[in-house]
């Protein structure tokens, strides 16, 4: 006779701790119930009416802790079911809702992506469990009976992760008008740090946060991601359409004068309209318009994007009386220097200036806004206006006998 020697390879597993419960199947049906689990190297296909069935000794994988999964569950053809799984990460017999890997409702394929718990048992059989009923039915519960689906439970070992992380995420913008963004961290391998660069010169160290852009454009996005490991970086562009218009104006707001206006903040826009609160309108980016009497006005800009927003905006100036600028009485030697000035600047009064009289000095913005005022008991000042933002002010000089207006230019 003849003799012949093989050699076999066992793979041995304890199984998981024995379930708390192990829900049946009221009225089990042909057509309803799991026909298919996918997850990591588990592949199971089995048939209808099964009523519950426990692969946790014969269909097992190993996971690493914080990388994702797909779990794939595929019930019968002929009925939509709802479907449910969870996964006993602290190895207590039972399953909790914070256990829960996958809720689908009303549908044939049932998919989610599952990240392994970071606090999860390691390095011990884990069982999985997951539930399917027909769809007009609760959704399954761990331990209460469907009326025509089933349970079926596997086995899944998690293993701990000692690699670096791998950086990465996916962004939902959630209002393309306002630019508000969420960022969704996918990084694998348990990251325990993270450094957001919104590229607005923001950042954040949340995992997943909430961000506003103010001004449309392309911004690059990079996340940084660190553990005991190592570290890791991503980046990616993101395309904002948000629309927050600002008005800029110049000139000077006085009676018969020149304003111009200018919308700021306007990268996207294909249409402009002006109302200037006197009756007259405008539809151009930059406009200028006269006001013919004294008063407060309301201008109201409304602008337009190619992404279909519209956002408005509305800023109040006051036009005062006519006021002939570097036209005054007997201030007739008033320096101011240096103009235009960044921080300092000097005012130099003529040598008949009387400190009897009161004289009252005030700068104003050219909407009319009083941003300084000081009594004036010398006849050299030094006053600091760094803290201004650039554009057209007036200066403006008077007491009981004498007016002096003067333009001054902020750089």
């Amino acid at each position: 006779c003849d003799t012949a020697t093989h050699s076999i390879t066992l793979t041995n597993i304890n199984g998981p701790v024995p379930a708390s419960c192990t829900p049946q199947t009221n009225s089990p049906y042909t057509y309803i119930g799991i026909f298919n689990v996918i997850f990591n190297t588990i592949n199971n296909s089995t048939g209808s009416g099964d009523d519950y069935q426990d692969y946790s000794c014969t269909d097992w994988t190993t996971v690493t802790v914080g990388n994702t999964y797909t779990l794939s569950v595929q019930t019968g053809y002929s009925y939509n079911e709802n479907v449910r799984a969870w996964i006993d990460y602290n190895n207590n017999g039972s399953f909790q809702t914070s256990e829960m890997i996958l809720d689908s409702y009303n549908n044939v394929y049932h998919s989610a992506n599952v990240t392994i718990s970071g606090t999860a048992v390691v390095n011990t059989p884990l069982r999985m469990r997951i539930g399917s009923d027909y769809y007009s039915m609760p959704s399954p519960e761990t331990c209460t009976n469907v009326e025509y689906g089933q349970f079926e439970d596997y086995t899944v070992i998690l293993q701990p992760n000692t690699l670096p992380p791998i950086a990465l995420f996916t962004n939902n913008i959630l209002d393309v008008c306002q630019g508000v963004v969420q960022f969704i961290d996918q990084t694998n391998n348990t990251p325990t740090s993270w450094l957001w660069d919104f590229g607005d010169g923001t950042t954040s160290s949340y995992q997943n946060p909430y961000h506003q852009y103010l001004s449309a454009g392309v911004y690059i996005v990079t996340l940084s991601v660190t553990n005991q490991y190592g570290s890791d970086s991503y980046a990616t562009t993101l395309l904002i359409n948000s629309l927050n218009p600002q008005i800029i104006i110049n000139g000077n707001a006085y009676v018969d004068s020149t304003l111009y206006f200018t919308a700021l903040n306007t990268t996207g826009v294909i249409s402009w309209h002006w109302d200037f609160g006197d009756g007259y309108t405008a539809n151009l980016q930059s406009p200028y318009h006269i006001y013919t009497a004294m008063g407060g006005y309301t201008v109201s800009l409304t602008v337009t994007n190619d992404a279909g927003c519209t956002a408005q905006t509305l800023l109040y100036i006051y036009i005062d009386e006519q006021v002939d600028i570097n036209k005054y009485t007997t201030f007739n030697s008033i320096r101011i220097y240096p103009n235009p000035s960044r921080d300092n600047i000097f005012i130099d009064f003529p040598t008949n200036f009387k400190l009897s009289y009161i004289t009252t000095l005030t700068i104003s913005d050219i909407n009319g806004r009083q941003l300084l005022k000081q009594n004036i008991k010398q006849s050299n000042l030094t006053i600091y206006i760094g803290n201004l933002s650039s554009g057209i002010y007036i200066v403006k000089v008077c007491n009981e006998k004498e007016v002096f207006v003067s333009r001054l230019i902020k750089q």
